[in-house]
């Protein structure tokens, strides 16, 4: 018996060019049609490419490729086409066939069941909407016999009468309509709880299905030649993950870096011999960008305005949808990369992954470069000297955020998250911290007071010194980062005051505040610097942040 379940598989129609009627099917073909390439999205899903060669009459046919698996993509369907020859597909039906075991046999009856009541649901949810319009529909008769009586020149006594039998014509008729609509609405409800039993029952009768889906292709073919066809659908449970490993050379102030793919699938499918393409991509179903709304600002009573909010959130957490069924809106990103949006790592030979979870690891793509040690530190927040390396990797594809191995000088120091890899960009490339750096960070007596002879100020001094110590054997370049407060009220003052080290940049990173200093340090050298300055404003003001 077919059994077609139409939640989880999309059955996909092209009409033939110039034509609006289907061909006749005829004769069944039945082909073997295996995997021979599959592209692998970043995260999740893989598209699969399935080929078959063989001679098709002339006429029309049904083409079936049997056995494939049930962990499809529904929003993507199954695409057939015939790469040559003039053959035509009209339809792609899929057909689930289920193994003659007992555990088989019940997870079919129960998926008959489930597909009986949404049926049934579905039927109701359009005998609601049609309801809906009659009731609409009766109200609006009312109120217009209603209004005619009250636009003509009646005494009192006709007017209440035609308003009473107004009134009754639509209490009589919508009476039923609404006694029909709660009833309809309450077996909706009913049918969701039984649908939920069956699905836990469902799931109690094991995770494996042991079912597979059949793909009947029609085609049609004007005279009989050679063809070969393709077939293509997305699957779910597959996954590949980005993996890079990174060294720097301090002695020739190089980094190399390599990245791998882990790879793994689980699509009851496996894959053997397979072209396999690896995507930076992320499918997404949120393909479009929303325009800010309007916002209109008010002053008012807070006393009111708080009532009212009480209200509004009474009613949010109190709100229920009309049929039972819970709603869930989700989001999602999508990640752009240098060349079309979309990159790809092609392997240069055939891969065989089982269906069964386990992961290969390839090594994907290699780039060496020239780069600038740097030691950067904020002495405010740690005491620690990071390593940087300063380069542009020519070649290397945008990646976002990639988890890194970090080797230096050959010695491993570390993991964790790189920033975006974008191309013909000097990327800030961390490779740990080094404890051949001391840093040091002192405060110095300040002259806090007051000042001014009729209009009081308070006067507070910050006056903060960084000491660097280059432990190495090496020169090395330092970059120290701090902060100025910036002032947002005109009786705000703040002035950097005398002794201090003026910094190399200011505003670094376009932040209002920040600085840093930069210097190359000879081995066993001090670096001094002194970060002072004083925030004057008026007595009897506060001063927040």
């Amino acid at each position: 018996m077919k059994f077609n379940r139409p939640r989880l598989f999309l059955v996909f129609s092209i009409l033939l060019t110039g034509s609006l009627a289907q061909p006749t099917l005829a004769d069944d073909i039945s082909v073997v049609a295996p995997i021979n390439a599959v592209t692998m999205y970043r995260g999740s899903g893989a598209i699969v490419t399935r080929t078959a060669s063989f001679s098709l009459p002339a006429g029309n046919h049904t083409v079936t490729i049997k056995g494939l698996t049930k962990d499809m993509n529904d929003k993507y369907g199954v695409r057939a086409r015939f790469i040559n020859g003039n053959a035509l597909v009209s339809q792609v039906r899929l057909e689930v066939k289920f193994s003659g075991d007992v555990v088989a046999e019940a997870q079919k009856a129960i998926l008959e069941q489930i597909d009986t009541l949404e049926a049934q649901n579905t039927t109701d949810r359009a005998t609601l909407d049609a309801l809906k319009i009659q009731l609409e529909f009766i109200e609006r008769l009312g109120s217009n016999a209603g209004n005619k009586a009250m636009a003509g020149n009646a005494d009192a006594d006709v007017l209440f009468a035609a308003l009473q039998k107004s009134l009754e014509f639509v209490s009589t008729n919508s009476g039923s309509i609404v006694a029909e609509r709660t009833t309809v609405n309450a077996a909706i409800i009913a049918r969701n709880l039984e649908i939920q039993a069956l699905k836990r029952q469902l799931g109690q009768t094991g995770s494996q299905r042991k079912a597979t889906v059949n793909a009947n292709i029609a085609v049609s073919n004007s005279s009989a030649i050679p063809v070969t066809l393709e077939l293509t659908y997305m699957v779910r449970n597959t996954q590949w993950a980005v993996e890079t490993e990174a060294n720097l050379d301090s002695a020739v102030a190089s980094t190399s870096v390599r990245l791998f793919a882990n790879v793994n699938q689980r699509t009851g499918e496996d894959w053997t011999n397979v072209s396999l393409k690896l995507s930076t991509t992320t499918p997404s179903a949120n393909i479009k960008n929303y325009k800010p709304q309007p916002v209109y600002m008010n002053l008012d009573d807070p006393k009111p305005a708080a009532e009212l909010g009480k209200m509004l959130n009474s009613i949010r957490s109190s709100r229920l949808t009309g049929d039972g069924e819970e709603v869930i809106v989700t989001g999602s990103r999508i990640k752009v990369n240098e060349t079309n949006f979309d990159a790809e790592f092609i392997l240069d030979q055939p891969v065989s992954l089982a269906s069964d979870g386990s992961e290969q690891r390839f090594l994907v793509s290699t780039a060496t470069a020239q780069a600038a040690v740097v030691l950067r530190t904020t002495p405010r927040q740690s005491r620690s000297a990071y390593v940087y390396a300063d380069a542009e990797l020519k070649g290397f594809p945008y990646l976002t955020a990639p988890a890194v191995s970090l080797t230096r000088d050959g010695t491993y120091v570390g993991s964790g998250r790189w920033p975006d890899m974008q191309p013909k960009t000097t990327l800030e490339l961390p490779f740990g911290t080094t404890d051949r750096v001391k840093i040091e960070a002192i405060t110095l007596p300040s002259e806090d007071g007051g000042s001014g002879i009729f209009k009081k100020r308070v006067n507070r001094e910050e006056r903060l010194q960084f000491r660097i110590t280059n432990n190495n054997t090496v020169p090395v370049t330092m970059e120290v980062f701090d902060r100025i407060p910036n002032s947002q009220h005109e009786d705000l003052k703040i002035d950097q005051l005398s002794g201090s080290t003026n910094p190399t940049a200011r505003d670094v990173d376009e932040q209002p505040g920040v600085i840093m200093w930069r210097k190359t340090l000879a081995p066993g050298e001090i670096w001094a610097i002194n970060n002072w300055y004083k925030i004057s404003y008026p007595e009897g003001k506060r001063l927040t942040r």
